[in-house]
């Protein structure tokens, strides 16, 4: 029975678990709806009352309040020129998305209709069927919280336009036409639309027009356009990105062509990336097919440039147990960003507002479907050609100082970790260009009380291999001495006794720079500059700080990068990279991650504190959703980030200068500003109050 389907569809239940609230068999369930069986009258009575009156387990979506918004992009399986077919399948589509969450869906170009209609577009039936047709939509989305955008033939003011119809609780919020027409096109449709005028629809007052925009209540901005007008010289979309536009939803039918995907992913990338917006397009499926013109389908969604989901293409439709739908969350935080130019009061008056009511959903609906690496650092600068890119750019920055000092010596402490070991290999680069000989780097090992076996050997083996001078200065007695003068009982392992360490080493360095005429190399990390991790006028001076734009979460993937065709400078790196981090400043072992956490969290918050600008609660929340960590340790680690990375900012102010490596830059005040009185108290009162 397909009226026992199509309710249950609607309420969003599965056979099973119909059958489980009816109390019958499965079997039953598929046999009324296939129709080889048909209840009884009274009983389909009663069957139909229990499925309006279930109310499912149902709990509020946390992800609406971190700034998501759920769309999807829907293609069909439509029929040309038969407009109740196609509202049936938009009804079908619409009913499986409301209990995913979804807030807009768009539909293809002229998806009532089907677009090989020729002369047809002419005829009054069809018009008769349209306007049937969106009346049954909007008597169908009176009961339901949900933006529908439907390509249509519309006639307006008897000329015929190709547009978006954006309904939403029985009422019609606009309608966008095309602008940009294919020469075929011009044949049936009007290019020539006002940019915003007001006519009269199904007894309603409806914005038409090609410079609308939607904004909702909570803030959420999209407009319109249309198919080609994607790939005109300046699309549409252009203007309402620059009016304040966040979200850019595209009803397509693009034929088919041996290079047409390649385009249409390049057009929404290219204009998701400078527009700093999502673009959602969908496009007309095998079905709407005519003539000598294929559609290949083919559902997507950008975000920022970057695609988020991607549907099937071709025969997706063809196939029962195949979505015919891509749906995602959109991160409000990350849209719009460039958009600070002012705006004319009559372009924010120009607005359609809307409102939709947040609903509740199924536990498995309720976080955001967005996955995000636990790793982004990697994510965005991992690949081979970029960690090049990032290679020629250390390499060229301290080459540039390197010109400027007229080829001084390069002192750098080697101590047989990550940092040291990237820094010398950038160096080593660095010579190889200027035709330096290697020599000219003076790589010193300067073991003290915790300095161990292992980290000794690999830095006395990788300057031997590299070819560079070393020097050994064991500090052990000038610690000892300097300890016992400011009356230090040389048994307390304090900060004192650590810093006194890290102190003496840059002193040894600074005064063996002036000695040789040299400058020294400074080798800590983006990710312990941004947590603190270094001592003050100790490892965090230096002449140029040559790692200081690198996550220590790259490190590791840049100097074997860096080793690749060495077998024998391989193995070494290989050890390095599997020896604990650790700042060797006391005899007992010292794990940094045990005492900070583990910098594959840090770096997380790093990254989107930085270059997501995300709020401390969105960070936990998404956190929680990336790491297999209990919340309260994941709470621990971020009080500990935020703690560290307010209360060292004096440091970073007093830092040396750099190579800036990618957004995520905090020693430079042209990229990254905050005050040094800043105190962390009231953050980790709120932090303290989170829940996952």
């Amino acid at each position: 029975m397909n009226s026992i389907k199509s309710l249950r569809l609607e309420k969003g239940l599965t056979q099973s678990e119909l059958a489980n609230l009816l109390n019958i068999p499965k079997r039953t369930i598929e046999n009324w709806e296939s129709g080889i069986r048909i209840p009884k009258s009274y009983v389909l009575d009663e069957v139909l009352e229990k499925i309006r009156k279930y109310e499912p387990n149902l709990v509020c979506h946390p992800y609406k309040e971190h700034h998501f918004l759920r769309v999807a992009a829907a293609t069909l399986a439509g029929k040309t020129n038969d407009v109740a077919y196609n509202v049936s399948l938009i009804k079908g589509t619409v009913s499986s998305l409301i209990p995913q969450g979804v807030e807009i869906v768009v539909f293809p170009e002229l998806s009532l209709t089907g677009s090989g209609l020729g002369d047809f577009f002419f005829q009054n039936l069809i018009h008769e069927q349209i306007s049937n047709g969106l009346t049954s939509l909007l008597d169908f989305s009176l009961s339901h919280e949900i933006i529908m955008i439907i390509g249509t033939p519309l006639r307006i003011k008897n000329f015929l336009y190709n547009v978006g119809v954006i309904i939403l609780k029985g009422k019609i919020l606009g309608i966008v036409p095309k602008t940009h027409l294919t020469p075929a096109e011009t044949k049936f449709f009007n290019s020539d639309a006002p940019k915003s005028i007001n006519i009269k629809l199904f007894d309603q007052s409806v914005p038409f027009g090609n410079g609308l925009i939607f904004e909702s209540t909570s803030g959420e901005t999209f407009a319109i356009e249309i198919g080609d007008d994607l790939l005109a010289i300046t699309p549409p979309s252009s203007n309402s990105i620059k009016k304040g536009a966040q979200v850019i939803f595209n009803p397509a039918s693009f034929l088919a062509t041996a290079n047409s995907n390649e385009t249409i992913k390049a057009s929404i990338k290219n204009q998701s990336q400078k527009g700093q917006v999502a673009y959602v397009l969908t496009n007309a499926s095998i079905y709407n097919s005519y003539h000598d013109i294929v559609f290949s389908g083919g559902t997507y969604i950008f975000e920022n440039g970057i695609p988020l989901s991607i549907g099937e293409r071709f025969f997706n439709v063809l196939q029962q147990e195949s979505r015919n739908y891509v749906v995602n969350d959109l991160d409000l935080d990350l849209l719009g960003r460039a958009k600070n130019q002012a705006l004319a009061i009559e372009e924010f008056q120009d607005r359609i507002i809307f409102q939709i009511k947040t609903k509740a959903l199924k536990p498995e609906f309720i976080n955001t479907l967005r996955v995000y690496p636990s790793d982004p650092f990697l994510q965005d600068l991992g690949a081979l050609k970029t960690q090049e890119e990032i290679i020629n750019i250390m390499t060229s920055g301290v080459i540039k100082r390197i010109l400027t000092l007229a080829h001084p010596r390069l002192l750098i402490g080697i101590s047989g970790g990550l940092d040291s070991t990237l820094a010398l290999l950038i160096l080593v680069r660095a010579c190889q260009v200027l035709k330096d000989p290697l020599t000219k780097i003076i790589g010193v090992t300067m073991p003290a009380f915790g300095t161990s076996s292992r980290t000794y050997q690999n830095a006395l083996k990788l300057m031997k291999l590299l070819k560079i001078e070393s020097r050994e200065i064991d500090l052990t007695k000038e610690i000892t001495l300097h300890l016992q003068n400011i009356g230090h009982d040389l048994k307390t392992k304090d900060i004192a006794y650590e810093n006194a360490q890290a102190r003496e080493r840059t002193r040894v360095l600074m005064d063996l720079a002036n000695m040789v005429g040299g400058i020294v190399i400074g080798t800590g990390d983006l990710s312990e500059i941004a947590l603190g991790w270094c001592t003050y006028g100790g490892d965090h001076l230096s002449m140029y700080h040559l790692c200081s734009g690198v996550p220590k979460t790259l490190i590791p993937s840049l100097i074997k990068t860096l080793s690749q065709n060495d077998p024998e400078l391989i193995k070494i790196i290989e050890d390095i990279i599997d020896t604990p981090i650790s700042p060797e400043l006391t005899p007992e072992s010292q794990a940094t991650e045990t005492i900070l956490g583990p910098y594959l969290v840090h770096d997380f918050f790093l990254y989107h504190l930085i270059k997501s600008r995300y709020s401390l609660k969105k960070l936990f929340y998404l956190a929680t959703r990336s790491f297999c960590l209990e919340p309260e340790v994941l709470k621990t680690y971020l009080k500990t980030f935020v703690k560290r990375f307010l209360e060292n900012q004096f440091k970073r102010i007093a830092s040396p200068e750099g190579c800036k490596i990618s957004e995520v830059n905090i020693t430079s005040l042209r990229d990254f500003s905050l005050s040094s009185d800043i105190k962390a108290a009231n953050l980790l009162k709120e932090i303290e109050a989170f829940k996952s």
